[in-house]
């Protein structure tokens, strides 16, 4: 790589769009590159490998938050004043992974059972109803219609909502 590349070359080396390098910069995770001549940003090689490991952590799930601690501790090396406030980033995202299995098993469980609720008999069809065509099955919905709460996670607050 030269000395310094534009944001295009940059958004091709790592596998991002020109637009998530901008928001980066914007919000903080990446420092302000310097400007050629006309104000296109110039990227070095440790703005690239920045992004690379940028990317890397919100491959890994992390949010954009947690993303920027994690470049941040990682920045400050792997001395043992650092490993401390590294490992405890990554045990909590192993958590949220663990309760996200736990909870996409249950759904799984519960849309198993919807399923073979479905392959039971259909009944009169001329007296059907359209309330009475869906089964009613406790399922521990755990995906929040309404979005994600403000750790980045899907919320767990319909637990036990029927179907």
């Amino acid at each position: 790589m030269s000395e310094y590349v534009r944001i295009g070359q940059a958004a091709r080396l790592t596998g991002l769009s020109i637009k998530a390098i901008r928001y980066y910069e914007a919000v903080g995770l990446l420092p302000p590159p310097p400007r050629a001549q006309g104000r296109y940003r110039l990227f070095g090689e440790d703005d690239i490998r920045r992004l690379h490991r940028l990317k890397r952590a919100k491959e890994l799930g992390f949010t954009l938050r947690e993303a920027g601690e994690l470049l941040n501790l990682t920045d400050a090396g792997c001395c043992p004043s650092v490993r401390p406030g590294l490992r405890a980033l990554l045990d909590e995202k192993m958590r949220q992974v663990d309760v996200r299995i736990r909870d996409l098993q249950a759904l799984r469980a519960s849309l198993a059972e919807y399923t073979r609720a479905l392959h039971g008999d259909g009944g009169d069809i001329a007296s059907c109803k359209p309330d009475l065509c869906v089964p009613a099955i406790d399922v521990p919905i755990t995906l929040c219609i309404d979005g994600a709460s403000e750790n980045g996670r899907l919320s767990a607050s319909k637990r036990g909502a029927k179907l």
